[in-house]
């Protein structure tokens, strides 16, 4: 087991609970969906797995550690985290941010060695990236970014990925595209968080799906058996049609009419 949270409750200063004993356990090499509606407290759940939120009361277990007394490094090494919308303001070039996530691996004050490099270059290959290593960050399309994002958090080859919302703001092909690099991640042994707003995403990943609720309750189980039309029309409030669709070989979710 990875990850281990128990009775996980968090509040921001003079605002309402938006976690409210939240409890998951999560397997090496799992994949796990994390569905809910705005403000339902997903980006919140994944800065308390980081340990950027500090969470007080409850406690969340990382490799078996309590994560509030492990170093930011020691946690960098084992966690790898992509934000829902990097817009980089310097021009560094794709290589050097990649690059860049390698700073827990490497001394304090020291410098990116041979390993280092050669860790990027894989990265770089491994994402489709290779083209436009020597190109500024700022230079390239929101999709490649997303893809220089993923890079930079896999060049350290950690244990466990967290996705906010990777396919927020990508145009369809990309969504598409981003999810089965999701898919391909966790087939190789990463743990993968993603949060996302779209059901038809969780069902595309497979794996488990964990539904947050307005009250910041968390309801987690295997994607097929917890997707019902009940409880998504309850959460997102709103009407939801879950079919089968024969030519896709697959559930989808709809949208009966506007």
């Amino acid at each position: 087991m990875i990850y281990r949270i128990c009775g996980l409750s968090f509040s921001y200063p003079g605002g309402p609970t938006v976690l409210d004993g939240v409890s998951l356990e999560l397997e090496r090499g799992e994949i796990l969906s994390v569905l809910g509606p705005n403000g339902a407290g997903k980006s919140t759940l994944l800065g308390c797995m980081l340990g950027t939120l500090p969470a007080p009361a409850g406690t969340v277990w990382l490799d078996g550690q309590d994560l509030s007394r492990m170093h930011p490094r020691e946690i960098a090494r084992l966690v790898g985290y992509v934000p829902q919308n990097l817009s980089p303001v310097f021009g560094y070039t794709v290589r050097d941010f990649v690059l860049m996530g390698r700073a827990p691996l490497i001394p304090t004050l020291g410098r990116p060695g041979a390993a280092d490099r050669a860790a990027a270059e894989e990265a770089l290959t491994q994402m489709g990236l290779a083209a436009l290593a020597d190109r500024p960050c700022t230079g390239i399309s929101g999709g490649e970014r997303q893809q220089a994002s993923i890079a930079r958090a896999i060049v350290r080859r950690p244990q466990v990925l967290l996705f906010d919302e990777p396919t927020a703001h990508l145009d369809f092909g990309n969504q598409l595209r981003t999810l089965r690099v999701l898919k391909e991640l966790s087939r190789q042994g990463y743990t993968v968080v993603v949060t996302t707003h779209n059901p038809d995403h969780a069902i595309l990943l497979g794996g488990r799906t964990a539904i947050l609720d307005r009250n910041g309750r968390l309801t987690a189980g295997q994607t097929g058996e917890l997707l019902r039309e009940d409880l998504l029309c309850r959460v997102y409030q709103t009407d939801l049609k879950l079919r089968y669709v024969e030519e896709l070989g697959r559930v989808v979710c709809l949208f009966p009419n506007l």
